[in-house]
Parts: C-alpha cells; structure tokens; sequence
C-alpha cells in the first residue's frame, strides 16, 4: 500500500531539484523514496548536518573535492547508465 506525504517546497528548489534528477534519469517521487529509504537504512538523516556554511571548494578536503567532480564528470557522460522508472530502477534501489 502507498501513501501521500504532502509537504511545501519553494518553487525555485523544487524547480531546481527537478532539474537536476531529470538529469539523473528520476522524478521527484522516486527522488524521495531514495532520500526514505537511506533515511531508515541510516536510521537517521542519510547525510551530515553542518552548522558551517560552505560557499566553495576551500572547506573540502580533497577526496571530497575530487569525488564532487568525478560526480560532475558522470553527470555530464552521455554514455553514463540512465534509468527510466522501470523495473531496474526500482530493483537498483530497492524500491
């Protein structure tokens, strides 16, 4: 059984999210059902919560510089594995 989560979103983030997981091959929904599911796997936030802002690269130490631009490399692939919101994906993810 499925259920709805309604929840307000700035327009701007959500137009920006959506741009970006089209690009990933994913709408919001599964976006989120990602984002639910490493939440319980974690059990908790699936990411670290920083009291610090970080406005460029000069906080990163650099396995982080460099996995940010290997994600960047990928991204912009064209022959980089995509996913419709087939089977594949939701076995890939466990959805």
């Amino acid at each position: 059984m499925m259920s709805n989560i309604n929840v307000m979103v700035d327009e701007e983030i959500t137009k920006e999210a959506t741009e970006i997981f089209t690009k990933l091959g994913f709408d919001m929904n599964t976006a989120i059902n990602i984002f639910l599911r490493s939440a319980i796997r974690k059990k908790g936030i699936p990411f670290d919560l920083l009291v610090d802002e970080v406005d460029d690269f000069a906080n990163f130490n650099d396995e982080t510089i460099e996995a940010i631009e290997e994600a960047e490399r990928i991204c912009k692939d064209p022959n980089r594995k995509r996913f419709s919101f087939s089977k594949e994906l939701r076995e890939v993810f466990g959805i």
